[in-house]
C-alpha cells in the first residue's frame, strides 16, 4: 500500500467516526505535515492542484504556504500561485464551496491549524472539529517508508563505524592518556567530521545531528576536547536519508577501558533493550512499559540513580508518534534510548532503531527472513507482531569492535 492509500483510508476512517466532510490541513511546504501529504502523490491518483509546481516530482516550495483538503479519495491541493493573491486556506475554502454548494458540514483539522487559515474556512460556512488522523497515518509506516528509514539507519551505522575504526587505530601516550591518531591529537570534534563524512558517504545527511560527548560532569558538554583512553565517549547521530526520513543510532566506547562500572553498565542497557524487544511481540505495549521495562532492567543490574531511557517513533521528523502516553500500534518504527550515569559525570549510552510489524495485508517479507533466519524457527503467526532491528553497528563498549 501506498503512502498515499494508507493516508486516504485513514481518512476516511476519520470522517465516518467524526461525521467530517474532508480533513484539512495548512502550513509551510517545508512542514513534515505537509510533505507527507503533499510531495508524493501518486501518478495516478486523484488530485486538484492550483499549486505551479508539481507534487509527482517532490518539488515543494519550503518557503510557501500550501492549504489541502483530503476527502478519503481525492487531495485538493492550492499552493503558490502567480494569478490569485488571495491566501490559500481562503481560496481553498472557495473552492470547497464550489463543489458542495451550500451543503457546508465540518472539516476536521489538526489542532495546530494556523488561527488565520481557521477564520477564512468558518467564513466559508465550515465549522471546524480538531483530529489526529494524520498523527495516527504517519505513526502507522508503510513498507517504503520503513525502507527509507532502513537508508538513514544505514548511514548512521556507516558513521559510527568509521569512528571506530578510527578510535581502535587511535594510539595512547603521555601520563594523560591522550589519544592521537595521524600523529595528531585526536579530539572529539575531529570525529564528530569523520562521523558525518562516513554519512554523507553512504547517502545520508548529518543535519548538524551528531555530537561526540567525552569526559566527565560538565566537560561532557565542551564542544572540542582531547579524547582520552580509559574515558567513556559516547557518539550519537540523527541522519536522514534522500526522502527526508531519519534514523538514529548512539553508542559509548572506551578505548583501552579496564572495566569498572562502565562494564557492568554497558551489560545492563544492553540486556534492557534484549527485554524490550521482547515486550514489543507482545500485543498492545505502551510507551510508558517499554521505557519502564529499560528502567527496570538496567536496575536489576545494581544501579539505582542516572538511569535515562527513551522511547518514540521516527519518520518524517526525528521524533514522533507514538510518544510518551500512547499505545504503540503496528507497522511503526519506534527508537530506544537507554542511559547510565555515572556519579562521575560520565555515561554509557545506547540508542537503535526497530520496526514493529503487524500488518496481515501488507506482510514484510523482508524482516520475516530476517527473525526466522536469526531463530532458525518456523514463521510466526501473523497475528504475532514481527520485531527486528534495523541496520546497526556492534553493542560492543570495544572501540574495534565498530570497524
Amino acid at each position: 500500500m501506498s503512502r498515499q492509500a494508507h493516508l486516504q483510508r485513514v481518512v476516511r476512517d476519520a470522517r465516518s467516526e467524526r461525521d467530517g466532510q474532508a480533513f484539512v490541513l495548512v502550513g509551510s511546504g517545508s512542514e513534515p505535515a505537509i510533505r507527507y501529504c503533499l510531495s508524493e502523490l501518486d501518478s495516478g491518483s486523484e488530485s486538484e492542484s492550483e499549486s505551479e509546481s508539481n507534487q509527482n516530482t517532490q518539488t515543494l516550495d519550503p518557503t510557501a504556504t500550501y492549504a489541502v483538503a483530503l476527502d478519503g479519495e481525492r487531495v485538493l491541493e492550492c499552493g503558490p500561485s502567480s494569478d490569485d493573491d488571495r491566501h490559500p486556506a481562503e481560496r481553498l475554502a472557495s473552492r470547497l464551496v464550489e463543489r458542495w454548494g451550500t451543503k457546508t458540514g465540518t472539516l476536521l483539522t489538526p489542532r495546530t491549524i494556523p488561527h488565520d487559515a481557521a477564520l477564512y474556512l468558518e467564513g466559508a460556512g465550515f465549522s471546524l472539529t480538531s483530529s489526529d488522523c494524520l498523527e495516527r497515518a504517519r505513526e502507522q509506516k508503510t513498507a517504503t517508508e520503513r525502507d527509507r528509514i532502513e537508508r538513514a539507519q544505514t548511514a548512521a551505522t556507516a558513521g559510527l563505524e568509521r569512528a571506530g575504526e578510527i578510535l581502535a587505530g587511535a594510539t595512547v601516550g603521555g601520563s594523560d592518556r591522550a589519544l592521537a591518531f595521524d600523529g595528531d591529537p585526536l579530539t572529539s570534534e575531529r570525529v564528530r567530521i569523520a562521523i558525518d563524512e562516513a554519512i554523507v558517504r553512504a547517502g545520508g545527511f548529518p543535519a548538524g545531528s551528531t555530537v561526540v560527548r567525552v569526559g566527565t560532569g560538565e566537560s561532557r558538554f565542551t564542544p572540542d576536547v582531547v579524547l582520552r583512553a580509559g574515558e567513556p565517549i559516547t557518539l550519537e547521530t540523527t541522519p536522514y536519508g534522500p526522502n527526508g526520513y531519519y534514523g538514529g543510532l548512539a553508542r559509548t566506547v572506551v578505548v583501552d577501558g579496564d572495566g569498572g562500572w562502565e562494564r557492568r553498565a554497558h551489560v545492563a542497557v544492553t540486556h534492557a533493550f534484549k527485554s524490550a524487544a521482547s515486550l514489543l511481540s507482545t500485543e498492545g505495549p505502551t510507551v510508558h512499559a517499554v521505557e519502564a521495562d529499560l528502567a527496570a532492567e538496567v536496575r536489576a543490574f545494581g544501579f539505582e540513580d542516572g538511569i535515562e531511557t527513551s522511547v518514540h517513533g521516527v519518520g518524517l521528523e526525528p521524533r514522533e508518534r507514538p510518544l510518551p502516553g500512547d499505545e504503540i500500534g503496528g507497522d511503526c518504527v519506534l527508537r530506544l534510548e537507554a542511559a547510565v550515569v555515572g556519579e562521575d559525570g560520565g555515561e554509557v549510552r545506547l540508542a537503535d532503531c526497530l520496526e514493529r510489524v503487524v500488518s496481515e495485508s501488507e506482510p514484510d517479507s523482508k524482516s520475516k527472513s530476517k527473525s526466522e533466519l536469526r531463530s532458525g524457527s518456523e514463521p510466526e503467526s501473523a497475528s504475532r507482531p514481527i520485531v527486528d532491528w534495523l541496520p546497526r553497528p556492534s553493542q560492543s563498549l570495544e572501540a574495534s569492535a565498530l570497524e
